[in-house]
């Protein structure tokens, strides 16, 4: 007769392990990869022949044997402790299921930290052995001098928003050339240039604002005067200017849920630029 057969279901419960020693080790085996690296480093030299020329390439590897023993010995562990599975206390067997998992996660991870999974693979520079010397590529060839021109403006003007800058074909008897900038909304504008002393000067027109940038200054100025919000529309692309040129904004005010706030709105803004910087604004009101 067995001793199951002689005892009851209870105190057969009560006679059952809780812990076994494949844990304490397993935890271990976990444990001490996380903490102690050990990496060593393999380098893997392949020579190849190419035409007239023998090159070499170095390939270093990283690997931790003490981290593949260790995960290798925690599965173990893993398994093991899933084979005494139904030894245990039935309250237990939740608690040792996930430690069971646990382990695995671990154990595979520093198996591949230890095969060099997480490592980086540093692929030296190519040497040459034997053969002639490579040569290095041509440098490209230099832009016409058109294009040099349209970087130039473009870097004139950093803030603009511009889609591109054309420039016809020029060379160096040319002395005058008007170049157009393409806004990403609104019409193109011409740019006129002069060469001076070898260099490209600016004759008009004096200035360019983008026409957003104009509409908010000015939306953020009047709606601080007026203590309430303004919208102010000066359409859509670039504006080029001279000194005494004006231009016509549109400005609204924005609906309030405020009952008592005075409704003022504000039918155009008249900007009047000025000759070398600035301008001043006056708005009229419907």
């Amino acid at each position: 007769m067995t001793p199951e057969a002689v005892l009851s279901e209870e105190e057969l419960e009560a006679t059952r392990p809780t812990w076994h020693a494949v844990d304490a080790v397993g935890l271990v085996a976990a444990v001490l990869p996380a903490l102690l690296h050990f990496p060593s480093r393999r380098e893997n030299r392949a020579v190849l022949t190419v035409g007239e020329r023998t090159i070499a390439s170095t390939h270093v590897e990283e690997t931790d044997t003490f981290a593949l023993v260790g995960g290798s010995l925690t599965l173990v562990c893993a398994f093991v402790g899933l084979l005494l599975f139904r030894r245990f206390k039935r309250s237990r067997r939740p608690l040792r299921l996930g430690l069971a998992l646990v382990l695995v996660a671990l154990g595979a991870h520093h198996i591949a930290r230890g095969a060099g999974a997480f490592a980086n693979h540093d692929d030296g520079p190519l040497e040459l052995i034997a053969g002639p010397p490579v040569s290095a590529p041509p440098p490209p060839p230099p832009l016409p001098e058109h294009a040099r021109l349209s970087d130039f403006i473009r870097n004139l003007f950093p803030t603009l928003p511009l889609t591109s800058v054309s420039c016809p074909p020029i060379d160096a008897t040319t002395s005058r050339v008007t170049c157009a900038l393409i806004p990403t909304t609104g019409a193109p504008v011409d740019l006129t240039l002069e060469r001076a002393g070898g260099e490209w000067l600016i004759r008009s027109p004096q200035r360019i604002y983008a026409a957003k940038t104009l509409g908010d200054e000015l939306a953020a100025d009047l709606s601080n005067k007026m203590k309430t919000q303004i919208v102010v529309d000066c359409g859509p692309g670039l504006i080029p200017f001279s000194g005494g040129d004006k231009h016509v904004c549109s400005a609204t005010r924005k609906s309030s849920p405020e009952p008592r706030k005075v409704e003022v709105t504000f039918g155009k803004i008249e900007v009047t630029f000025g000759a070398e910087r600035g301008y001043t604004w006056k708005a009229t009101a419907l």
